[in-house]
């Protein structure tokens, strides 16, 4: 047999008649009255549910393997489109970078060739899917293709992040269009 487990200190325990001690059950205090937000007052609880066999079950569904199926889809469309950019990336750094001593002295050069490299960083990044993504996702969540660990998926974010820079370089070339054209300031 089990030792019964002694009971709590009074100090411990609210001033509550809703609360009784077993070594077993436990019972909850009332939700604290929310009456400043009167629409909201009746449906909101405060407490949460200590019961597992109230939790949502959700049957496998059709949905599922329509999701799965579009995960996949889509996996392969981010990978292929992420080639294509880091490959026309690529050509541009190269175009650049082999008349480097002409090109680089010009604002608009420099500007598409920094879009180029954090584009270039960006798309390879993405160019691994879902494959850096830790493998627990895999079971979890169902996310398609995920093979890594938590390192692999910190590095990936890390280059996805950069991937915004692009869009600053992209505003700054913009801006330079408008000065050059519209108010006629030398390039």
């Amino acid at each position: 047999t089990l030792p019964t487990p002694s009971p709590l200190p009074s100090v411990f325990l609210p001033q509550s008649a809703a609360l009784q001690q077993s070594p077993l059950s436990l019972s909850l205090p009332p939700a604290p009255s929310i009456s400043h937000v009167p629409s909201l007052a009746p449906s909101i609880s405060i407490v949460p549910s200590l019961s597992p066999s109230l939790a949502p079950t959700i049957p496998p569904t059709r949905w599922d393997e329509n999701f799965r199926y579009r995960s996949q889809i889509f996996y392969c469309i981010q990978i292929a489109s992420a080639i294509l950019s880091v490959i026309g990336s690529f050509i541009i750094i190269s175009m650049i970078i082999s008349e480097a001593r002409t090109k680089l002295r010009r604002v608009r050069y420099r500007l598409i060739f920094g879009m180029s490299i954090f584009d270039l960083l960006y798309s390879m990044a993405l160019a691994f899917g879902t494959a850096p993504i830790p493998a627990i996702d895999y079971y979890i969540h169902g996310t398609y293709g995920a093979a890594g660990n938590e390192a692999t998926c910190t590095a990936q974010g890390f280059f996805v992040q950069l991937g915004f820079a692009v869009p600053l370089y992209n505003s700054m070339l913009c801006l330079y269009y408008v000065l050059v054209i519209i108010y006629e300031m030398p390039g």
